[in-house]
């Protein structure tokens, strides 16, 4: 649930921002070309794997996504 609420709170913060045009269909290929970021990709593919994939999160799952998104975030914002 942590990784759902961080990653929907990311993209809101990235759009708030002004660098992406967010709307709740955006899709995370969408922000991937808008970044040009592989920390988000990365961030993104964890999200991806869990959410739509079915996978178990685990602890090191919680801390990459946490610290991928804070640095998502400084490099754009």
């Amino acid at each position: 649930r942590a990784i759902r609420l961080r990653f929907r709170a990311g993209l809101l913060r990235l759009g708030d921002a002004g660098v992406i045009d967010w709307h709740p269909s955006i899709t995370t290929g969408q922000v991937s070309s808008t970044l040009g970021s592989g920390e988000f990709d990365e961030v993104a593919r964890i999200f991806e794997e869990i959410v739509y994939g079915r996978r178990a999160p685990a602890a090191p799952d919680v801390a990459r996504t946490r610290t991928g998104w804070q640095r998502v975030l400084a490099g754009a914002v």
